[in-house]
């Protein structure tokens, strides 16, 4: 099964420490860093999008 964790912080909040902490734990994680992605149009419920899989090309 799968399972997502998302991490929100204030900038300096220590969201990258921690991801890359999980990732050393969880052996079969990634990690997903959405300032990474370039959305030519953002989806309207962001939510929605990440629940229903997180398509990088829809």
């Amino acid at each position: 099964m799968t399972k997502v964790i998302s991490i929100a912080a204030v900038s300096g909040g220590g969201k990258t420490t921690l991801a890359k902490q999980l990732l050393q734990s969880l052996p079969n994680a990634e990690a997903l860093y959405f300032d990474e992605i370039e959305f030519q149009k953002a989806p309207e419920d962001l939510t929605k999008w990440v629940d229903e899989g997180g398509d990088l090309k829809e």
